[in-house]
């Protein structure tokens, strides 16, 4: 609409060209093509590549990847061979500037390596949309979130497959599938007042739940004053917690 009505003023301004009508022609351009310029320029700022910040980091040795108040997608060059996960396989610390200031776009994490590799960090980020999970530690290194929210992803929130993952403050809100996952010898470990599992189970399977620790080897921690009641609300599918008849689910002084 705004591109048809600058040509319609230009034609309007043909019809009698004078020196006032070079006058307005000339300001009407600058105007118009330095608004449109600075809303490119806006937009491509507000969304960064992950892929290509985490391979910059990588290049100089570093460790530690701070990331900016936008968004973030990533290139599926950058993603693993099935196209849903940027994979860290070695200690890495991403640090964003808030849940609700930088936000990982459209892909999940994957935390693999050894367990004696180190630890992964992953601090004040959003992670929105993912295909398949948001965050995936699988039979890889110790993971430590801190201050996160994992939303609207097509499978599970949070997954650990033979791995340990600490939380504090996590928020896994409208996950299609279990919000906290553990599965296998893993145990995750939530903490913080502004931990929040909730509207999880989206696809509606029973053997989904807000609060899910799969099998007899594979524990959920929650650090006192954590309850499962109080964490884990209005989600779907088997409920707000269950998985090995909700045995698994435990809390702990520290």
């Amino acid at each position: 609409m705004c591109v048809w009505l600058y040509f319609a003023f230009l034609f309007a301004l043909c019809s009698d060209f004078d020196f006032s009508s070079y006058l307005y022609f000339f300001l009407l351009n600058f105007f118009f093509f330095n608004y449109f310029f600075s809303l490119l320029f806006f937009q491509s700022a507000q969304s960064k590549d992950l892929g290509v910040a985490h391979e910059q980091m990588k290049a100089e040795g570093k460790t530690e990847l701070k990331l900016e108040a936008c968004e973030y997608t990533c290139s599926k060059k950058y993603l693993d061979e099935d196209g849903k996960y940027l994979v860290l396989d070695k200690p890495t610390k991403i640090i964003g500037q808030g849940r609700g200031l930088t936000t990982l776009v459209g892909f999940g994490l994957k935390i693999q390596g050894k367990k004696s590799d180190g630890i992964v960090e992953i601090e004040n980020l959003k992670i929105k949309g993912a295909g398949g999970i948001g965050l995936f530690a699988e039979q890889g290194m110790k993971v430590i979130m801190r201050g996160c929210t994992v939303e609207d992803c097509e499978y599970c929130g949070v997954y650990a497959w033979e791995a340990d993952i600490s939380c504090e403050d996590l928020q896994v809100v409208g996950c299609g599938g279990s919000g906290v996952y553990a599965y296998n010898n893993a145990t995750i470990t939530l903490s913080g007042q502004g931990t929040t599992i909730q509207g999880n189970g989206t696809k509606g399977r029973s053997g989904d739940y807000g609060l899910d620790a799969f099998s007899s080897s594979s524990t959920i921690h929650l650090v006192h004053p954590l309850t499962k009641e109080q964490i884990s609300t209005h989600n779907g599918g088997g409920g707000n917690w269950g998985g090995y008849g909700g045995r698994n689910i435990k809390q702990i002084s520290k």
